[in-house]
């Protein structure tokens, strides 16, 4: 499939922008990703890469959104947006910065504990491609699977295409599958449009592999994706969440930036630094919950946070998935709304960690049915005056694990109470 070039039509400052992107930041950031993997940690040359590596990622990221003028970002007004919408800040009296340090704090205690899940005997695959609306771009998505396929050996792998645009039928998403892939596949049609989030937890029943891969179906896979994770998963038994390190590339599959991920998962409180490629066993749904649409669009980035607050995390160096920048990209299309949302996500942990260390405040929980009394044990009543009701009716009895699954609801909850101006009652809770 060939796909015009718009080039010719984008504004001096987006050609000067993506030229840029080819011939400074694609070349800077390949040689950088390569020079990362030298430098030794906790060394003051590993420090001083990983600030060259962060700004060389600002401006690679800035570049883009030259290269991209639809999407309409202005980082300066975001910032001040991000400032402003402190909502943990006003429930708890404490600072960002201090919600950040503490959360950071609680997270890494997490991070340096030992994988405590079983490790599996066979690995077994299964990837997820949700489509909506690209349909150019999902030959390029499947052909690049079929790549990564032809590349592995002696590996389990199927498919699962999720159709969630009733515009578009199901026989030329078969189409595009029979050219490309010959390995067992399903094609899942919603009646309607579903959302991201509601697509994938209704997938993910169906899928035989014991690790998920998730893959959007404008973007690619590495050829070597499947084979750099059997190798990890070998060397690192029991984990059970796995994010790869990510390349940009443009409309015509070219390379315009390596992002050089030096963070560690402590510092997701700040960033969705998880988001490309994730691997997920499938196991951690059933023990801490599929996606949640509440925060829809940015559902990866809350759900490796709640992973990160029960067990380990694994970042590799290895670039496993490229991400594809085009004018109908949900990161271009929906700029506001992605960033509306990361700051929902973000402003949710930092006040759920901030009870899970202090205990909740301002908030009257109101237990009912037979686990009632055990909850309310746990989590006793606020000894200050409450701006908010919530009534919660458990259905399991009380654990660590269901217990910061609630904190984490709440916090919702008030979060966006507070962004609303909304006070007193916050309605029922029936999850836990």
């Amino acid at each position: 499939m060939i796909m015009a070039d718009n080039s010719s039509s984008a504004p001096l400052s987006a050609k000067l922008a993506k030229a840029a992107l080819f011939l400074l930041v694609a070349p800077t950031t390949r040689l950088l990703a390569m020079l990362g993997g030298v430098t030794r940690h906790d060394t003051f040359l590993h420090r001083c890469f990983s600030h060259f590596a962060g700004l060389i990622n600002w401006a690679g990221q800035g570049a883009i959104t030259l290269a991209y003028p639809s999407m309409r970002y202005n980082p300066v007004a975001w910032r001040k947006q991000r400032m402003a919408w402190n909502w943990a800040e006003q429930v708890t009296g404490c600072s960002e910065i201090e919600l950040d340090a503490a959360a950071r704090d609680f997270i890494s205690r997490y991070q340096s504990l030992p994988p405590n899940a079983v490790a599996l005997s066979d690995l077994t695959f299964t990837i997820v491609v949700g489509f909506h609306s690209h349909l150019q771009y999902l030959e390029h998505c499947i052909r690049s699977i079929s790549e990564t396929l032809n590349s592995s050996e002696n590996v389990s792998v199927d498919l699962i295409l999720i159709n969630d645009d009733p515009s578009i039928a199901s026989d030329l998403l078969e189409a595009t599958l029979k050219r490309h892939f010959s390995s067992q596949a399903i094609i899942r049609t919603n009646p309607i449009n579903l959302g991201i989030c509601r697509s994938i937890n209704e997938a993910l029943p169906h899928a035989s592999g014991d690790w998920i891969l998730h893959l959007d179906c404008d973007d690619r896979l590495h050829p070597d994706a499947i084979k750099v994770l059997q190798k990890v998963i070998r060397l690192n038994p029991g984990i059970r969440f796995i994010s790869s390190r990510c390349m940009d590339i443009d409309e015509q599959d070219r390379v315009i930036a390596r992002r050089l991920r030096t963070e560690s998962p402590e510092d997701l409180i700040r960033n969705n630094y998880a988001s490309h490629l994730k691997a997920i066993r499938k196991d951690l749904h059933d023990e801490i919950g599929l996606f949640d649409p509440f925060f829809e669009g940015c559902q990866d980035f809350e759900f490796a946070l709640r992973t990160s607050i029960f067990e380990r995390l694994l970042f590799i160096p290895d670039y496993l998935y490229q991400y594809r920048w085009h004018d109908q990209s949900q990161t271009v299309g929906n700029c506001e709304r992605q960033n509306f949302v990361m700051i929902r996500v973000r402003q949710t942990y930092l006040l759920a960690i901030h009870w899970m260390i202090h205990g909740i405040r301002s908030i009257a929980i109101e237990f009912s049915g037979p686990h009632a009394l055990e909850w309310s044990k746990k989590i006793p009543a606020s000894a200050e005056t409450p701006r908010w009701k919530l009534f919660v009716e458990p259905s399991a009895p009380f654990s660590s694990m269901n217990s910061k699954q609630l904190i984490i609801k709440i916090a919702s909850l008030v979060c966006e109470a507070v962004r609303t101006g909304q006070e007193g009652s916050l309605g029922v809770v029936r999850e836990f």
